[in-house]
């Protein structure tokens, strides 16, 4: 086998070898010389950047905007907020004021209740020539007022009760409402 075989088989062995090398080899030859083909090649490169860089900043500029709206939102959210914690702060103490003057009023009829009731027990026993019968009477009266302190105590336990769940559920309401109750 003379060179010109060996030559034309070491050929045919590097191309089985590298199957793609014909294809590579081929792009070599359209493209032309290297140096016109970098500049092509670099003026796609800056285009695609100068694309980048306008894509980047309308995507700042709309971050930037949603930022802004997303602030507003959130101000507007907590200016909603103080305003209806103020209404609450009002009527809690309007509750407050309330139940307040219920209890005031129970304990001044208990008072008098038990004024009352010292009163009595003082004629009583003030009373040493009162018959049997008298003293019986006053005994009855003595129990009605009893159960009359009895149940005007039990109307302010009651209140007081009603205050407690109004104030709980007043506190639940206010959980419900920033987002910390279940």
């Amino acid at each position: 086998m003379n060179d010109e075989q060996q030559l034309w088989r070491d050929v045919q062995k590097f191309m089985n070898q590298f199957p793609g090398f014909i294809t590579v080899a081929k792009k070599i030859g359209q493209i032309g010389d290297l140096e016109s083909w970098q500049a092509a090649e670099q003026r796609k490169l800056d285009a695609i950047t100068q694309e980048i860089e306008k894509q980047r900043q309308a995507i700042k500029i709309e971050r930037d905007a949603v930022n802004v709206e997303v602030e507003r939102k959130l101000q507007e959210s907590e200016d909603r907020l103080k305003e209806h914690h103020g209404r609450m702060q009002a009527e809690q103490e309007s509750v407050s004021t309330a139940s307040n003057a219920i209890i005031q009023e129970a304990r001044s009829k208990a008072h008098k209740i038990v004024d009352e009731a010292k009163a009595k027990a003082k004629e009583i026993t003030d009373g040493v020539a009162m018959t049997e019968s008298r003293k019986t009477e006053l005994e009855q009266q003595i129990a009605d007022l009893m159960d009359a302190m009895l149940a005007v105590k039990n109307e302010h336990e009651a209140t007081v009760g009603a205050l407690a769940a109004t104030k709980n559920q007043h506190a639940e309401f206010i959980k419900q409402i920033i987002g910390t109750g279940g």
